[in-house]
């Protein structure tokens, strides 16, 4: 019977240590989330003429059809090159 009470209690505490912990955690994100925007305001560029070099391709991209020899040699490569 004690042992059964002294379980009992220690699942109590496990999981209002969890609840706290989680609330902890979900606070800790919504505040970090809310406050990043102020962190990076400095990283925007007024330069438009940075911007204006920037070339986009068309899109959607044209079709072109892919070698299975050539892109199997590529994948190996890049593979053996980074892992």
């Amino acid at each position: 019977m004690a042992e059964e009470k002294l379980t009992e209690e220690r699942n109590d505490s496990s999981r209002r240590r969890f609840l706290k912990n989680a609330g902890i955690t979900v606070a800790g994100i919504a505040v970090a989330s809310s406050g990043l925007g102020i962190l990076l305001s400095g990283c925007e560029t007024s330069d438009n003429a940075s911007q204006a070099a920037v070339v986009v391709p068309e899109w959607p991209w044209p079709y072109t059809k892919i070698d299975p020899d050539v892109a199997a040699e590529r994948a190996y490569l890049s593979y053996q090159e980074s892992g």
